[in-house]
């Protein structure tokens, strides 16, 4: 089984749009979309609904009111300031401590502080796990909760999910669809992965992501291709990052042109490769797919 990542230095470099294509070019295959913070690639492929599963990730403080003292202890520990002790207009104390969940970051020390251990972590949903079909096979993807974090433990999640309906039906490919940048959700996307497809603009900060995540790349040992987008509005600028990447090691997998066949096809949900097949744009995808496909040997 192979698992290809797609992945890019910022949203909205079309790293979603050319996923959807490469898995109409592939056959069936299990899709994952762990841009879990915000999770489109349903909306391209198909299968918005379908089986849901909960996912607990941060903890939060829940105060026992018959055995708090209020010392305030657990206020004066908290940086968040999501417990407090409600105060008479004297300042003395007037009740017991409450919990602002929405400020609270699940940590735990108000309750390692507390002397009465009035203070307990109570598991918190913070989001849900859809399984579903695609029209390319199954697809895995997730919701969070508004204002909800840990998206790195439920983008391992997303991914564990995939894997095993992949090796459960016997398909050989799982295309993962990566969150931009380099954080935590990004990191859990590339653990274990066979390659990666890197999409980029021609633009200064562009060059500036992508070398960032050549660094990330390197420490996980992954081999990368380059799809370079919207190549023809500043291909100056595009031709000193192909000039990187021949340093760094990254195949240039294929350049595709600014074209608006790519916003039509958006529009209506779907893969440029299934919109519009035979037109340039989708030419020039599929191009990038076989090089990239041929580099990384999927």
């Amino acid at each position: 089984m192979k698992q290809v990542v797609v992945l890019s230095g910022k949203g909205g470099t079309g790293k979603t749009s050319f996923l959807a294509s490469f898995a109409a070019l592939a056959g069936e295959c299990v899709l994952a979309d762990c841009d879990v913070d915000a999770s489109n690639l349903a909306i391209l492929a198909g299968g918005l609904e379908g089986e849901e599963e909960p996912f607990f990730g941060e903890g939060v403080a829940r105060v026992d009111p018959e055995l708090c003292s209020r010392c305030g202890k657990c206020e004066e520990a908290c940086r968040f300031h999501a417990v407090a002790i409600p105060r008479a207009p004297g300042g003395e104390p007037a009740g017991p401590a409450r919990v602002v969940e929405i400020a609270c970051e699940g940590c735990g020390l108000c309750g390692i502080v507390c002397p009465e251990g009035a203070i307990t972590m109570e598991d918190r949903r913070s989001g849900t796990l859809v399984v579903a079909e695609s029209r390319h096979g199954p697809i895995v993807h997730a919701r969070l909760l508004p204002g909800e974090g840990n998206s790195g433990k439920l983008v391992t999640m997303v991914r564990e999910k995939a894997k095993g309906i992949a090796a459960g039906k016997g398909l050989d490919l799982v295309l993962v669809d990566g969150s931009p940048g380099i954080g935590c959700p990004v990191i859990s996307s590339l653990a274990d992965v066979d390659g990666a497809f890197l999409v980029a603009e021609p633009s200064v900060s562009a060059l500036h992501d992508l070398e960032r995540i050549h660094q990330l790349l390197e420490r996980f040992q992954v081999r990368a291709c380059l799809v370079l987008n919207k190549f023809d509005l500043q291909p100056g600028v595009g031709e000193r990052i192909l000039a990187f990447c021949r340093e760094a090691g990254i195949f240039p997998a294929g350049k595709v042109a600014f074209d608006p066949l790519f916003l039509e096809a958006l529009q209506e949900g779907r893969s440029i490769v299934e919109f519009a097949p035979g037109s340039r744009p989708a030419q020039a995808v599929e191009e990038a797919w076989r090089g990239g496909k041929e580099f990384l040997k999927i």
